[in-house]
């Protein structure tokens, strides 16, 4: 899979990786450290995801308020980079192995 392609797929790659971790726990398994450390970009994702789809639902504006709202949209923007980076990692591997 392309980097361009984790990018446009990224929230549902994240929902992905989340029920995957939910299974996994559910099931009394365990992550390798790679499965560990894209979840932990998932999360981050996830996070800054929600935060900047809360700013844009703001309707209120001024200048502090804008910056937060720029802020936000920019920490999203890099989470999701660095999700999909993560993914790219985890799923080329994944590949190599089988």
């Amino acid at each position: 899979m392309k980097l361009e392609d984790i990018l446009e797929r990224a929230p549902e790659l994240a929902q992905d990786r989340l029920n995957h971790w939910n299974s996994v726990c559910q099931s009394g398994g365990s992550l390798t450290a790679k499965g560990a450390f894209v979840l932990g970009k998932t999360f981050e994702y996830w996070d800054r995801k929600r935060r900047a789809e809360s700013w844009r639902a703001c309707q209120v504006a001024g200048e502090g308020i804008d910056q937060l709202k720029a802020e936000a949209e920019t920490q999203e923007k890099d989470a999701k980079l660095a999700f999909a980076l993560a993914y790219l990692e985890f799923d080329s591997s994944r590949l190599a192995s089988n």
